[in-house]
């Protein structure tokens, strides 16, 4: 698996496999990584959710206190949860992924931001050959801000898999039996 560089990504951009829908700007492909952007269309909601089975707009319909129209600066209050439309989406190839991070000026500001993709099972992770929108949940824990149409807050790192065989992610599956009326708990163990 190789991580896509700025001209891999710029070849992506131009054959139309990342769509922009507006103001695209050539700072936001970086070495290897490729800034999104959020658009005008963004929606406070009642919860966080990962979509599964389903399309991201379908669960907004349902969780939505309101929509927010980002063409203007808006604000958006600490410790409430947010989707924010994002400008990009994609029509991956088969054997193309993606991982998605907060910038490191959204870490400092301390905004929490995961990305969201239709029928994903995990915040972040933009499986092979996905095509369709991508979503920002944002969530402002230290202080209100102002956002707007155009800011960037995360970025994404694209994957060329050059195995087709391989998984993107190998994962171990944990099952548990809990035995009615009796507590059940999981404690971490430390990294460090």
């Amino acid at each position: 698996m190789s991580i896509l560089i700025n001209k891999n990504i710029e070849k992506l951009i131009s054959s139309n496999n990342i769509k922009i829908r507006t103001n695209f700007r050539k700072t936001q492909v970086q070495p290897a990584s490729m800034d999104l952007t959020i658009s005008s269309n963004c929606y406070r909601i009642k919860a966080s959710f990962i979509p599964n089975n389903k399309k991201v707009l379908d669960l907004i319909d349902n969780l939505s206190l309101n929509k927010i129209d980002l063409n203007k600066e808006n604000l958006l209050e600490k410790n409430c949860i947010y989707i924010c439309e994002i400008n990009e989406s994609l029509n991956l190839p088969s054997n193309y992924s993606a991982k998605s991070n907060p910038k490191s000026t959204t870490g400092r500001l301390d905004i929490f931001t995961r990305l969201i993709t239709d029928y994903g099972s995990e915040y972040d992770l933009i499986k092979k050959g996905y095509k369709g929108k991508l979503f920002l949940e944002v969530i402002p824990q230290s202080f209100s801000i102002i956002l707007k149409k155009g800011i960037s807050l995360n970025q994404i790192r694209l994957y060329k898999d050059e195995d087709k065989n391989l998984n993107f992610i190998k994962s171990q599956n944990i099952s548990i039996y809990i035995q009615q009326n009796k507590i059940s708990a999981y404690k971490a163990k430390k990294n460090t």
